[in-house]
C-alpha cells in the first residue's frame, strides 16, 4: 500500500466523501483507524484478524463499555472492504478482518437520548441569549442600508438554527437528511417532505406538522431576503467572511458545528426527542419505523422500550397513591 497518510487520504475522497459521511463520523473513522495501526505497530495493509482482535480486546479490557468497542470495529471494517475493492489489499486479508466478531455482549442498537422538558427549556433559553432576535426597528436599518449585515445576523442565524432542529424534533429526520433536502423538497405549502437521500439510499415521504411549516417558511422568507444566488437552502452566514461571503452554501464542516455554537447540543438527540414523542402520544410503532426511515423494526424498539421505562417510573413513584385508591 501507499504511505498509509495517503491511503487515508484516498479512503476518505473515494469512500467517506462519496457516501456522504459527516465531518465528525470522518474525524471519528479515521482516528480509530490510526489507534488500530497504533496499536498493531504496523500499516493498516499489513494488519489482519489477529492484531484488529487483539485491538478491540484491549479496548474491553481498558474498560471501554462492549458497545464502545462494537462502534469502534465498525469504524475500521469499511476501510478495507474499500481497500479490498480498490485493489489494494488482498481477499484474504478483507475476510479475515471481516470474520472477526463483535465482543461478548454488544448490541448492534445504540440507547436513544431524547432530550427532556427541562433540557428544551433550556434549549431555548441559550438560543436567546447565542441567537437573539432583532427589533424590527434594528432590521431595518439593514434593510435601508443604514447598519451592515453583521449587526443583524444573529437574527437570521436564529431563524436558520431553527428550521433545521425543527425538521428533527418535529419531523424525526436525520442531519444528512436535512443537509441534502431542496428547498422543494421541504416547502411549507407542501403536504410532506420528501427525503430524497435517506440511510441505505431509500427515500420517504414525512408529514410536514405545523411547527415545521411555520419554521421552515420563515427561515425561506428570510432566505429569499437574503438573494443568494445559488439554490440551497443553508446558508453560511458567518458575517466575518469576505464582503457577501455569508451568502455561500453552508459547507459541511459549518454543518456539523451550527447546533454546538449554541451551547453542549447533538442534532441527533433532537430526532430521538422525536420519535419517543411520537410514542407517547400513541403513534403505532410501524407508523413511526417508517416515519424515522428505519430498515427493521428492531431498530424502533429502542424507542419503544424507552417509553416503556418512563411508564414503569411512573407507576412505582406513584405505587403508594395507586394501592391506597384501589385498595383502601
Amino acid at each position: 500500500m501507499a504511505a498509509q497518510a495517503d491511503t487515508l487520504d484516498l479512503f476518505e475522497k473515494g469512500y467517506q466523501r462519496y457516501n456522504g459521511l459527516t465531518e465528525e463520523r470522518i474525524r471519528r473513522q479515521r482516528r480509530s483507524l490510526e489507534e488500530f495501526s497504533a496499536f498493531a505497530e504496523k500499516p493498516l495493509g499489513e494488519c489482519a484478524s489477529e492484531e484488529f482482535s487483539n485491538w478491540l480486546a484491549s479496548l474491553v479490557e481498558d474498560g471501554k463499555h462492549v458497545n464502545t468497542v462494537r462502534k469502534k470495529g465498525n469504524e475500521v471494517r469499511p476501510f478495507y472492504r474499500w481497500a479490498y475493492n480498490a485493489k489494494l489489499i488482498s481477499g484474504e486479508t478483507y475476510m479475515s478482518i471481516r470474520e472477526v466478531k463483535n465482543p461478548k455482549g454488544s448490541t448492534g442498537r445504540s440507547t436513544p437520548k431524547p432530550y427532556s422538558p427541562k433540557d428544551m427549556k433550556l434549549w431555548r433559553q441559550e438560543l436567546d441569549d447565542r441567537l437573539p432576535f432583532h427589533t424590527a426597528y434594528k432590521l431595518g436599518y439593514w434593510r435601508t442600508g443604514r447598519a451592515k449585515f453583521r449587526r443583524v445576523s444573529t437574527h437570521f442565524q436564529r431563524v436558520q438554527v431553527e428550521a433545521i432542529v425543527g425538521l428533527a424534533l418535529n419531523c424525526g429526520l436525520r442531519r444528512a437528511e436535512i443537509r441534502a433536502l431542496s428547498i422543494d423538497d421541504m416547502h411549507p405549502e407542501n403536504e410532506y417532505i420528501v427525503v430524497r437521500e435517506g440511510k441505505g439510499g431509500k427515500s420517504r415521504e414525512i408529514p410536514h406538522t405545523k411547527r415545521s411549516r411555520e419554521l421552515v417558511g420563515a427561515w425561506l422568507e428570510h432566505r429569499a431576503e437574503l438573494n443568494p444566488s445559488h439554490d440551497d437552502p443553508w446558508l453560511s452566514l458567518k458575517p466575518n467572511q469576505a464582503e457577501g461571503g455569508w451568502l455561500n452554501p453552508m459547507s459541511r464542516l459549518r454543518y456539523s458545528k451550527i447546533i454546538s455554537e449554541v451551547g453542549d447540543w447533538q442534532l441527533h438527540r433532537f430526532r430521538h426527542t422525536c420519535a419517543t414523542g411520537w410514542l407517547r402520544s400513541g403513534v403505532n410503532l410501524e407508523i413511526v419505523q417508517k416515519l424515522l426511515g428505519h430498515a427493521t423494526l428492531e431498530q424502533t424498539l429502542a424507542y419503544a422500550e424507552l417509553v416503556r421505562g418512563d411508564l414503569q417510573k411512573a407507576m412505582e413513584a406513584n405505587e403508594d397513591g395507586f394501592e391506597e385508591a384501589v385498595n383502601g
